[in-house]
């Protein structure tokens, strides 16, 4: 805890607020000094995740430790350094539920790597989530466990650029083919239609229908190929990149708040008609400036003049992410809210 307020208090001396307390939440879940005013639009506009530690960062941190020891150490070096790391990290934001189950899933996807075997994402979502209930069965009960499960099993069926367009029948039918076809194993492909089936009874089949057609039906996200002999300009290449980014990001964003819409109705009654717009305005920001704040605490703790400077630049992803939700806080009905 002494080792997380010190980062905090380096972030804090290194940047004004309120952009302070958004990297500190970002980087490592600290919002307890985060503006009422801005925790408030957070959770309007569905966008309070970024300063909650979950999967997402444990699966940035471990990217960044794993991809950089890997360009200068062997692979065996480079797995028990990344290991080593991830443990430390857990520990040092704390080991909650949304943060273990990535943990436990990005060491599955490690050894995998390492052993030449291909992963399974929903075989290792799976087993993670029997491994935490087994050693701690109240975790069930939990919203955080609840809520990160949901939304990984989401991204993982629905939200794979791979995945193709849904319908009623392959909601409910075909699962084994559909999975194999992609080069999954026929256990993975009982286990992916077991959870679909699974989830169906929870949500209902023409939201999740709906909700995957959403992006496929717009003609700007639909991918054109280029003609013969025709060579993409620096424009083209630009365009199709912030296309497909904008696109893989409004999939994946649909794909857990659609699995994730039951949990917040029963425990919050509310939900935010606006967030997955705002998700994917915000998305392209969270990666950078994670990795600007472990930047910041690092060099901040060598030289104090050194963080300050790396939060000059800090600020600017900052100051547009907040901008983005207070804009989208703005706007009439952007929630709805179900209890009193």
């Amino acid at each position: 805890m002494d080792l997380l307020n010190s980062a905090v208090s380096i972030i804090n001396h290194s940047l004004p607020e309120p952009q302070a307390s958004l990297l500190a939440g970002m980087t490592f879940g600290a919002r307890q000094t985060i503006p009422k005013s801005l925790y408030q639009a957070l959770i309007a506009t569905s966008t309070l995740h970024i300063v909650a530690l979950s999967g997402m960062n444990v699966s940035i941190v471990t990217n960044l430790m794993y991809r950089n020891l890997f360009a200068f150490f062997g692979k065996r070096v480079s797995v028990g350094l990344t290991l080593g790391l991830l443990c430390g990290f857990v520990l040092f934001v704390g080991a909650e539920p949304s943060i273990l189950r990535a943990a436990i899933m990005s060491v599955f996807a490690i050894f995998a790597e390492y052993f030449g075997r291909r992963d399974i994402p929903l075989l290792s979502l799976f087993l993670t989530a029997l491994i935490m209930l087994l050693i701690n069965p109240a975790l069930v009960v939990t919203i955080s466990f609840q809520l990160s499960v949901l939304a990984t099993l989401g991204i993982l069926l629905f939200g794979s650029k791979k995945n193709p367009k849904p319908t009623s029948a392959t909601l409910t039918q075909g699962t084994k083919a559909r999975f194999e076809a992609t080069g999954k194993s026929p256990f993975a492909s009982y286990t992916a239609g077991f959870f679909q089936y699974m989830m169906l009874l929870i949500i209902p089949k023409a939201w999740i229908v709906k909700a995957m057609h959403l992006v496929s039906s717009i003609k700007w996200f639909q991918t054109k190929p280029y003609r013969k002999n025709q060579k993409p300009t620096i424009v083209t290449s630009i365009y199709q990149l912030i296309k497909e980014g904008v696109s893989d990001n409004l999939r994946i964003t649909l794909a857990a708040q659609t699995f994730t819409i039951p949990i917040l109705l029963f425990y919050f009654g509310r939900i935010s008609l606006i967030g997955p717009l705002a998700n994917v305005l915000i998305a392209p920001f969270i990666a950078p400036i994670m990795y600007l704040g472990f930047l910041v605490v690092f060099s901040g703790a060598i030289w104090s003049e050194a963080g300050y400077l790396v939060g000059i630049i800090a600020y600017i992803p900052l100051s547009i992410l907040i901008h983005i939700v207070y804009v989208f806080n703005a706007v009439p009905f952007s929630s709805i809210q179900l209890k009193p």
